[in-house]
């Protein structure tokens, strides 16, 4: 199920040249990470692939808590003219 999303979004990025889908390549790979730990560990996936998706969970949210708070010194300076 994984290798055919994985895929799907690899054929979607072919089509950047005529469409903006450069961005596909990213879920392409990571599905295509997956797919890959699927095939390696067999019945054993389940178990790492709940942990690990807890875990990716977990850091979306400090990265996007983080962001939130670091945005003020991330803005230019005024453009002043003399």
């Amino acid at each position: 199920m994984f290798l055919g999303f994985a895929t799907t979004f690899a054929i979607t990025w072919l089509l950047r040249k005529t469409q903006p889908t450069g961005w596909a390549k990213y879920p392409a790979a990571g599905l295509l990470a997956i797919a890959v730990m699927a095939l390696i560990l067999g019945s054993r996936f389940q178990e790492i692939w709940t942990e690990s998706l807890l875990v990716a969970i977990g850091v979306m949210l400090i990265q996007g808590l983080l962001s939130r708070l670091h945005l003020p010194s991330r803005q230019k300076p005024p453009h002043l003219k003399a």
